[in-house]
This record gives C-alpha cells, sequence and structure tokens, in this order.
C-alpha cells in the first residue's frame, strides 16, 4: 500500500515519484510512503493561500456546519480508525478507540460549543493565514483533532507535515476530507523525510504560524531556526515536546485501582507523552504494591496484535530499543532494586519493562525523559512530600493523582504540570495539556478564537 499525501482536496504522488518504506511495529510489514521535496510544499502553499482567501470570510454557521460533518464522519467510521492507527503506533485496539478516537469526539463537541459562543464581546478577531502543523504520531487522530481543526474553525488554512510513525492519518483523514466536501486546499497532508522539505517548511514566509508537537532533539532545532530569521519575520509559534508524568496514589490500595494505575505506565510503553514515568506511594502501602507490580510483571505476555489485550506492545522506534540497556544500567548505578517482566521477546522491537525500587532521588532517571518502559516507584511518608520530589523534573506536562473526593487538593495545586487528573489517567481528559516548564515553548493559547489561531484586538 502506498501513502499519498492530500494536496488541493485529492491524493497525490509526490513531484519527484519519490517513497521511503516505513515499517508498522507489530509486524515486519512495510508501507511506501511519499517522501515530499520542497516543489510539493511550495504547491501545497499556494493551494492553501488560495482556500485561505476564501475561507477567512466564511459565516460561524459554515464552520458548525463543517464540524457536525466531520464528527458524523468520525462517529460512522471510528472503529476503522481506531484499527488502522493502533497497527500504525503499535497499540491494542480497545486502548486506541478510547484514548484517542472517543477523545477526538468529545474535542470536536467542545469546538462546536466554542463556535456557538461566538466571537467574545468586545474583541476582534482575524485568522492569521496559513497555519504549518508538525503532528506527532502519538494517538494522532485525537492530536488531529485538537491541533488542526481549531485553526481551520478560526479561518485559517492549515499545512500538516504528518509523522512517519504513523502514515496511515493522512490517508484516513484525507478520505474524511474527500466525503464531507472540505474546501480544496483548505488542509494539506504531507510526509517527508527530506532535510530541504522540513527546513523551507519552518522558514517560509507564507506559513505565519506553526504548532509543533514532537520530540527535544527535532523541536529544539524548529526554534534556533525560528530565533534566527526573526529579523526577516516573526511567526507565532506554539510547541508541546517532553513529559516526565507523575502518578500518585494516596488512597488505600485495592486491586482494580492498583491495575489502572500500573496501566498509565504500561499501555504505550513510556513513549507515549501521556505516560506516567513516576510512581509515588505512601510508606505503609509499599508492600502491597510491591506485591501486586511484581506480580503483574511476571505474569504479563507481550501483545503481538491490536486484537490483544496486554499492554507490553512494542517500541516505535529503533533508537528506544538501543536505548534500553543503557537505562537499566543507569538504574542499577543508582543502586536501584529492579522489578522486572520474565518471558521471551517475540522480536528485536520488543523490551521488557520494569520498575526501579528504591531509587535516589538525585538520579538522572528522575529528572530525565525516558522514551521507554522503564519506571520508578518511590515512597513517601507523607503526600505533602510528592510534589516536592516529582517537581525536580524539566518537564511538566501532566499528573494523575488517585485519593479520596476533595482530599489532597494542596498537593494537587503543588503539582508543577499543565493539567491533573483525578481518580483518572490524564490520557482520558479530552482537555487541552498545555503544559508548563521544557514541556511547552510559545504561545500556549488552543481556543479557537484565543490568540495564536486568530489576530486579535480588543475593540473600545
Amino acid at each position: 500500500m502506498d501513502i499519498l499525501n492530500f494536496i488541493d482536496g485529492d491524493f497525490a504522488k509526490p513531484a519527484q515519484n519519490a517513497f521511503f518504506a516505513q515499517e508498522r511495529p507489530f509486524n515486519d510489514k512495510s508501507v511506501q510512503v511519499s517522501n515530499s521535496s520542497a516543489l510539493d510544499l511550495v504547491k501545497a502553499i499556494q493551494g492553501s493561500h488560495t482556500a485561505f482567501n476564501t475561507w477567512k470570510d466564511s459565516s460561524l454557521e459554515d464552520r458548525i456546519q463543517l464540524v457536525d460533518k466531520i464528527s458524523q464522519y468520525l462517529e460512522t467510521h471510528k472503529i476503522q480508525f481506531a484499527e488502522s492507527e493502533a497497527w500504525d503506533q503499535g497499540l491494542n485496539l480497545q486502548f486506541s478507540l478510547t484514548a484517542n478516537i472517543e477523545v477526538a469526539l468529545e474535542k470536536l463537541k467542545d469546538q462546536k460549543a466554542q463556535l456557538q459562543k461566538g466571537i467574545p464581546e468586545g474583541y476582534g478577531v482575524l485568522p492569521v493565514g496559513v497555519v504549518g502543523v508538525v503532528l506527532s504520531w502519538n494517538l494522532s487522530t485525537r492530536v488531529f483533532a485538537e491541533k488542526v481543526l481549531p485553526a481551520v474553525l478560526a479561518g485559517n488554512s492549515v499545512i500538516v507535515k504528518a509523522s512517519s510513525y504513523s502514515p496511515v492519518t493522512v490517508k484516513l483523514w484525507g478520505e474524511l476530507f474527500r466525503s464531507v466536501g472540505l474546501t480544496a486546499g483548505l488542509v494539506q497532508m504531507l510526509h517527508s523525510q527530506d532535510v530541504a522539505f522540513k527546513k523551507l517548511f519552518i522558514t517560509h514566509p507564507g506559513i505565519k504560524a506553526l504548532l509543533v508537537t514532537g520530540n527535544l532533539e527535532n523541536t529544539s532545532e524548529i526554534i534556533k531556526t525560528v530565533a534566527q530569521m526573526t529579523t526577516q519575520q516573526f511567526k507565532k509559534l506554539q510547541i508541546h515536546s517532553g513529559s516526565k508524568n507523575t502518578a500518585a496514589a494516596l488512597n488505600e490500595p485495592n486491586e482494580a485501582e492498583m491495575g489502572e494505575i500500573l496501566n498509565s505506565f504500561l499501555q504505550g510503553q513510556g513513549q507515549l507523552a501521556w505516560n506516567s514515568s513516576r510512581l509515588f506511594i505512601l510508606d505503609k502501602h509499599e508492600k502491597q504494591w510491591t506485591d501486586f507490580v511484581a506480580h503483574k510483571l511476571q505474569n504479563l505476555k507481550p501483545s503481538e496484535s491490536i486484537h490483544d489485550s496486554s499492554p507490553w506492545t512494542p517500541l516505535m522506534k529503533m533508537k528506544s530499543v538501543d536505548q534500553f540497556a543503557s537505562l537499566m544500567m543507569q538504574a542499577k548505578t543508582d543502586q536501584a532494586k529492579i522489578l522486572s517482566v520474565d518471558g521471551v521477546l517475540p522480536s528485536n522491537k520488543y523490551v521488557k519493562p520494569f520498575f526501579t525500587k528504591d531509587m535516589s532521588n538525585c538520579s538522572v532517571l528522575q529528572q530525565d525523559q525516558v522514551h521507554g518502559p522503564a519506571f520508578i516507584l518511590s515512597t513517601v511518608k507523607y503526600g505533602f512530600d510528592i510534589p516536592k520530589y516529582s517537581n525536580v523534573s524539566y518537564y511538566g506536562h501532566s499528573a494523575s493523582v488517585w485519593t479520596e473526593a476533595g482530599k489532597n487538593q494542596k498537593v494537587i495545586q503543588a503539582l508543577d504540570v499543565g493539567l491533573v487528573s483525578t481518580n483518572q489517567w490524564s490520557i482520558y481528559s479530552p482537555g487541552v495539556v498545555e503544559g508548563v516548564k521544557q514541556s511547552s515553548f510559545g504561545n500556549m493559547n488552543s481556543q479557537i478564537f484565543g490568540d495564536f489561531f486568530s489576530n486579535v484586538k480588543k475593540l473600545t
């Protein structure tokens, strides 16, 4: 199967007919993905400007109708979306459906409500123009709904540089846009591993704003590139990158809740921006938790298909596989005790998830981002000690706290993160994670008529 670009309302081969192979994580099957050049990007920008000149004057009713059409299509085809992206993203089907597609549908409901409220009184808003979005592979339909659609609904046109690790997303959304009759050129979607393409995407003056979701290495280079050209042009910039998420269990342990908490670590193998990385428990509950984690890991079986329910899935990137041994070595150097999975690895895309116990709070593993299933179990005497140790991380994406209703509010308030979810994993919250510290950079406003997707002026 070839994955084509989506340009000016239809699927198209890249100008130079170049493709790259992308393997799917559950098997050795690969797809051929368009490797776009700068020529493809220039064509997309031209089409985007043409579409913008029409769409910028569209009414709120037109935009609400578009949301309704997208919602209806996604609801009808949600199993297809969940299944296709689960194969690309190495996740099980039910999780992809719940955390990816269902959350995307909730975001669409919120966007419709924003449009129905209209432009805030006392403000004038003008769309920015052509917005560039670098899309991550993490639950990419959800991220598409969160990052791409608000830009369109604010009156902009959008060019999406899609992730090579989830190429099917372009196919799915292209088919959706053709079905709902989206204005040609309003959303352009391309893949590329070409250096010239990537640089032009960041620097082209025709792209007025950049929204980037991706790894720290790529996003830091984008920040540098944008900074170097500010004397010639200024772009609005919004970057989401980096996480070291905390789970805190302050309730009396019970097996159902413990299983749900453990799932926030294992489902996604530490690769998802929402994955929990550190588990804080109270001293008095240590034995129950240690026994539970050890038992679960000893009995964990690898998942070899999207239809397997096990959360032990393959890693997406061989780079993460190669780095995993060094994580185990670092944990042992820091004199941590290891709770690890037994069992045979199905292929070289799998590693054995492990938790550390009694690790020093000064360890780099407590602070650095880890792209794999290496997790930390830490004990505290009192709940109010948790923020002190959690906040040492450079990142502030999200936290999930299990506690009795109304209790431990000071702990929740003190956590230095963009989102705190109580009594459920934060991944199931449809709210936008704006992030703090090194998890974000730039103007993080995500509202349709906020000051990132629109140029806002006060009217007096």
